[in-house]
């Protein structure tokens, strides 16, 4: 299978996850990733309540107060909440955590060992930049419409992703069209 536009990205994003990890070396990318892991774990535990919170704060309707016949059968206020409630834990997470980490980073000082700590650094992008790509090509699965459906068949990447974790798609799907309110 040749490659796409998608598998070009994905690329790109790996080499930018190498350049990331050298630069920032393990101390730095140790706290990234473990960030990014309470960002998630507290996005999808937490979103639920704030969409909740979002949806009695900012209600979603027309200008005349209805929803649009057409939208009638899709729960999509409810999805937009919980997604809008996902972004804001999610950053609002990781930002406080890089905050920390800057910090500890500035007090932790290595050099004996910076080219250990740069390649440790490498490799732990790669994984947290793995853990994105596998998420977001599982996400892109639920946009509708030939063109994205066609790049990601064509993708040998998105291919092997869908193939590989199939229990993701699953639970993501069950995650975004029936979210708890």
């Amino acid at each position: 299978m040749p490659m796409n536009l998608l598998d070009i990205v994905v690329l790109l994003l790996l080499a930018g996850a190498v350049l990331n990890g050298l630069r920032r070396g393990f101390v730095l990318q140790i706290a990234s990733l473990i960030g990014f892991v309470l960002a998630l774990v507290i996005a999808f535990r937490f979103s639920a309540d704030l969409a909740n919170g979002l949806g009695e704060v900012v209600p979603v309707t027309s200008r005349d107060g209805e929803t649009p016949s057409w939208l009638s059968f899709l729960p999509l206020d409810a999805v937009l909440y919980r997604v809008i409630a996902f972004v804001l834990l999610f950053f609002g997470t990781k930002f406080l955590f890089r905050l920390i980490a800057g910090m500890l980073h500035h007090v932790v000082k290595l050099p004996v060992l910076n080219t250990v700590n740069r390649l440790a650094g490498v490799f732990l992008a790669l994984v947290q930049i793995g853990i994105i790509l596998v998420i977001a090509i599982n996400a892109l699965q639920f946009i509708p419409g030939p063109k994205m459906q066609s790049l990601l068949q064509e993708s040998w990447f998105a291919t092997w992703v869908t193939n590989t974790t199939p229990a993701l798609t699953s639970w993501l799907k069950e995650w975004i069209l029936s979210p708890k309110t």
